[in-house]
């Protein structure tokens, strides 16, 4: 009976034991899993942490971007209204510019017309100088001016006097060409000046003219415009008193130009001087090395003598 009790006893004490053991081991265990949890909880306690202030840096980035684009917003509320204004003066000015296209194109299109009414034009062609009408005096240089014009540009211009010709030519199609000339007619009468001019397309001028007349000087006039008269009166007769006899006719004094009186050297001291005889002085004189042996002598004795 003792050995039992004592048995019922070690095996109540193991019982308790292994109870003690179950029990420390489950708050052994209990105590694992909270350290776990608690550690578990730290790192997500960390990581929220870290997150609420990502978080709030995000939010604080946002706030500001939320402030920029308000202002942002602001600006290009204002900037729209400010273009919506340009675009209203844009448009009138876009307006005023079509209406002023409009007149230019009307204006190119009457101006094209005009170029062509004005290139379909013949040439223009006139004597300036002298005046119609007018009159001169035998051997005074009368002055010609003639001015021809056409949009093409001129090519040729004629000007004939008395239907001969005179003066010619050749313009490098400029479109506006003058030119003055010197005319010194030698005899009374009537005189006419004709003038042509052609354009490029070969498209001539009417013909412009102008008449003037030449006459004599008249001999009053000759005697007070000659300061020699008198000396001339008394050398006539001074030689009639000597020979003792009166002229049978009255002296007709002539006064002559210096181109009458050109060609009346021309016409008595070189008419005799020919060009054998010139060669024959060339060859003398350059054999004494005064001259070349092809000197021009007889257009220099020429020039000397006129």
């Amino acid at each position: 009976m003792k050995s039992t009790s004592q048995t019922a006893i070690i095996l109540a004490l193991i019982m308790l034991l292994l109870v003690m053991a179950a029990a420390f081991v489950f708050v052994f265990q209990g105590r694992s899993q909270l350290v776990n949890q608690r550690n578990e909880l730290a790192t997500r306690t960390a990581e929220l942490e870290n997150s609420s202030s990502e978080t709030q840096a995000d939010l604080s980035v946002t706030l500001a971007t939320r402030t920029a684009l308000e202002a942002a917003v602001a600006t290009a509320e204002a900037d729209n209204v400010l273009l919506e204004g340009q675009l209203v003066e844009s448009q009138q000015e876009l307006d005023g510019l079509t209406a002023q296209l409009d007149e230019v194109s009307q204006t190119i299109s009457a101006l094209e017309a005009e170029k062509e009414q004005v290139l379909s034009r013949p040439p223009q062609i006139a004597v300036l100088s002298p005046a119609n009408g007018s009159s001169f005096i035998v051997d005074t240089p009368v002055e010609v001016v003639v001015a021809a014009s056409d949009a093409l540009g001129i090519t040729a211009v004629n000007i004939n006097i008395n239907e001969a010709a005179w003066q010619t030519y050749d313009v490098d199609d400029l479109p506006l060409f003058t030119v003055t000339e010197i005319f010194t007619p030698t005899a009374a009468g009537e005189y006419e000046i004709q003038t042509m001019a052609v354009n490029v397309n070969g498209r001539s001028s009417s013909v412009a003219a102008v008449s003037f007349t030449v006459e004599e000087l008249p001999v009053e006039i000759q005697s007070a415009n000659d300061p020699n008269a008198a000396l001339r009166a008394q050398i006539e007769s001074s030689v009639s008193q000597i020979r003792g006899l009166e002229p049978t006719e009255p002296v007709v004094t002539t006064l002559l130009t210096r181109d009458q009186l050109r060609q009346r050297v021309e016409s008595d001291l070189l008419e005799e001087y020919t060009a054998e005889d010139a060669r024959n002085d060339t060859l003398v004189l350059s054999s004494f090395d005064f001259l070349e042996r092809d000197f021009d002598m007889a257009g220099f004795i020429r020039s000397l003598y006129s």
